[in-house]
This record gives structure tokens, sequence and C-alpha cells, in this order.
């Protein structure tokens, strides 16, 4: 036996029944399996984080122009389309973020749905990904004029069906246009800068996300 190629094996797994059927070919079974599987988890979340990252990297080079973007710009698309995994689709008027649908990017991790049995640890590895990918700098969202804004520090990239379909957008779209009211926010977990000025803005930004998605 291969102890070490098993081994590598086990802690590039992604999730427990993997690492479980790993660990019955080394001849670990019973109670013991389950504590191994307990404690490699992290080494289980590193893979997702890791995963998470490349998939959101690929989806941003996949856009039109995404591979001629300098590797700065790259990185501010991978953060945004993270950002918008964790918005997320449906609920209340569809914007709420509860449905189980996942941003395309992530549609092929796992289950590939938020309420699967793997969904919170997805969730949990793509909000780890963003953290780190962002480096601590500011981020958020906001709009310049009618275009869709995602910034990291001080890059800022256009957020639109290059980044990501309409429902996701209108997520953000949909905050921003009632805080721009000053109505209270649905999401304030999620980083919109919205002031009373712009909601005129906010609200063309709507109207043409609705009209995209009619279309």
């Amino acid at each position: 036996m291969d102890i070490q190629a098993d081994l590598g094996t086990l802690l590039i797994a992604t999730t427990r029944r993997a690492c479980g059927i790993q660990l019955n070919k080394m001849g670990v079974t019973g109670h013991a399996q389950e504590c191994l599987v307990g404690e490699t988890g992290y080494a289980r979340h590193e893979r997702r984080v890791e995963a998470a990252t490349i998939a959101a990297k690929v989806y941003s080079r996949c856009t039109p122009g995404g591979d001629e973007a300098d590797a700065e710009t790259q990185m501010v698309a991978t953060c945004a389309i993270l950002y918008l995994d964790i918005a997320g689709v449906g609920g209340r008027r569809g914007v709420e973020g509860t449905s189980t649908l996942r941003h395309p990017a992530f549609a092929e991790l796992g289950k590939g749905r938020k309420h699967a049995s793997d969904g919170n640890a997805w969730s949990a590895a793509i909000k780890d990904a963003l953290c780190r990918a962002s480096e601590g700098r500011r981020v958020c969202f906001c709009i310049d004029y009618g275009t869709l804004v995602f910034i990291l520090g001080e890059r800022r990239i256009p957020i639109d069906t290059r980044i990501s379909p309409a429902a996701w957008r209108m997520t953000i779209a949909r905050e921003g246009l009632r805080r721009a009211l000053g109505l209270v926010a649905w999401r304030p977990d999620l980083p919109v800068v919205a002031p009373r000025e712009s909601l005129p803005f906010w609200g063309a930004l709507v109207n043409a996300i609705h009209a995209e998605a009619k279309s």
C-alpha cells in the first residue's frame, strides 16, 4: 500500500463521503474513520476554497475580453463573482437571496445548490475565498451613471452580462434602489453604496435589468 499516495488522495477530497471511501481503501473503518473524517475537515475546506477561487477566475476569463484583462482586473472580477453568489437570488420579490441557485460560476462545485447537503460547506468556502482574495481591501457595489460597478480597493469594474446573469445583478440593483430611497435594507450584509442622489440611476438600472430578463 502506498500510504503517501493514499494520504494525498485523502487530503484533496472535498466531501466527507469521498474522505470516508478513501479511508475504507486504507483499511480504516467505524469510529476510527469518523474521527479521521472530522479531523481532516480543515483540508476539505481548503480544497473547497481553492476550487471556488479557481471557478470564479475561470468564469471571469471566459467572459469577452477576459483573457486580455490584466491580473488585477481579473482579481476584481473574481471577487465580484464570489460576492454575487453570496448575494444570491430569490426570496421576497425574487431578490432577497434565499434561493438554492448558485451563480453559474459555481454550478459544478459539489451538488451545485445552496440548499443541498453540501451547500453550507461550499457557501462557507466561497465566503472564505472572497475574504482571502480581497486581502482586506474595501469592497462595495455602487452605481456610476446607470452602470452597476464593483469596487475592490482602488480598482473598479462594471458588472454586466459578462460577469453575471440578470437575476444576480437584480439582487444588488433592488437593494440599491431601496437604500437610495431610504428604506430599510433587505440585506444589510451586502456592501451596497446608494446615496439619495443615486435613486434615479438605480431606478434606471432596475428597469434595464428587468427588460433584459424578459427579452
